[in-house]
């Protein structure tokens, strides 16, 4: 991905700045906020801006989502690493949320719940909730 251009918009009054990206599949923007590590994924989310045309997006926050590796083993699928500039120190209450981090042991293997209540199986063995 390289640098596309950057967006200013506001959350509750208080400026931010981030960064989209593009590549020969379309944009994307990753991002981490003040959520990160305790309401949402710690190594950020992203979401796929819509390219309206000119130099116009439609960003919404409500489609930000958890990177693949958040529910499985790092091993198995690649996270992105957010890029510095694009941190925010504010909270973006939308999109994807409530990853929990606890885990829980069946038959000598860790598992964690997702926000929707599934079993995050990084050796997927199967094991679902009913």
């Amino acid at each position: 991905y390289l640098r596309f251009g950057k967006f200013k918009f506001q959350v509750g009054g208080d400026e931010a700045e981030l960064t989209i990206y593009a590549s020969h599949h379309g944009f994307f923007l990753p991002f981490a906020d003040a959520l990160a590590g305790e309401e949402t994924y710690g190594a950020g989310r992203s979401l796929e801006p819509d390219h309206l045309g000119n130099d116009t997006f439609l960003v919404d926050f409500n489609l930000a989502y958890n990177p693949y590796c958040a529910y499985g083993s790092p091993e198995r699928f690649a996270c992105p690493v957010t890029p510095t500039e694009n941190r925010l120190k504010l909270r973006i209450e939308a999109g994807e949320r409530g990853f929990l981090h606890r885990p829980i042991d069946v038959g000598g293997h860790k598992f964690r719940f997702n926000r929707l209540g599934k079993i995050n199986d990084p050796f997927d063995h199967g094991f679902h909730l009913a």
